[in-house]
């Protein structure tokens, strides 16, 4: 027996794919908040929240070089020591001390060629330092934190930017110059109040400003 027009078997012997329509979705209620999803509506941040966010999210170079750009910071003295004569109270900004002001002081690099190693150490703690460029940050400076010392370690190729004998300091043209004569082989020049600059005749080299202020150099 023919069927109807292609549509399928009689609709009675599948009663299991009979459709039937779906009851209409219960419509969502207003929240109290307002009818564009009752979001509440949130402050925003207060403007010290937001600035304390940034400071906190500021890299250490980028803090140390703000600080120093504006004259409108507070400051205070952190005194650093060099060797067992000098002590100088240096300019700290938020904890913050520049090594220009340090070399400035005591001409370090005035006597250091080369690439020197420099450092600030605290109760056998090294302060951190961060460099930009010919500028080194030293960070975290602080009169409770004990006794600041500053620490230079020369260049073993470059060495210094004077040379020294067993009278008066003199200064070489070249490196191989030897001033107003031969250079003291003899002995350590540091027990005559004059640093050695050859270390195979000194009897201290890595404390020899020590040694020779002790025994009466007044520095350069």
């Amino acid at each position: 027996e023919t069927q109807g027009a292609g549509l399928g078997p009689p609709e009675h012997l599948y009663p299991s794919h009979r459709i039937e329509s779906m009851p209409p979705l219960p419509k969502k209620k207003a929240a109290a908040g307002g009818a564009k999803g009752g979001k509440k509506k949130v402050a925003p941040p207060k403007k010290k929240q937001v600035e304390k966010k940034a400071e906190e999210e500021e890299t250490i170079l980028a803090k140390a070089k703000r600080v120093w750009a504006s004259d409108d910071k507070e400051t205070k003295k952190v005194v650093i020591h060099y060797g067992s004569t000098y002590k100088t109270a240096f300019e700290c900004r938020e904890g913050i001390v520049r090594w220009t002001d340090i070399d400035e002081e005591y001409a370090i690099s005035f006597v250091f060629a080369g690439n020197f190693e420099k450092r600030v150490v605290a109760n056998d703690n090294v302060v951190e330092a961060v460099v930009d460029g010919d500028e080194t940050y030293f960070v975290g400076l602080d009169d409770d934190n004990g006794r600041y010392v500053l620490h230079v370690e020369e260049d073993p190729e470059a060495g210094l930017n004077v040379k020294t004998t067993a009278g008066p300091i003199q200064f070489a043209t070249t490196q191989t110059d030897n001033v107003l004569g031969t250079r003291r082989k003899e002995g350590c020049s540091c027990l005559y109040g004059n640093p050695c600059a050859d270390p195979e005749c000194c009897q201290d080299w890595h404390n020899r400003f020590d040694v020779a202020a002790r025994n009466g150099w007044k520095g350069f």
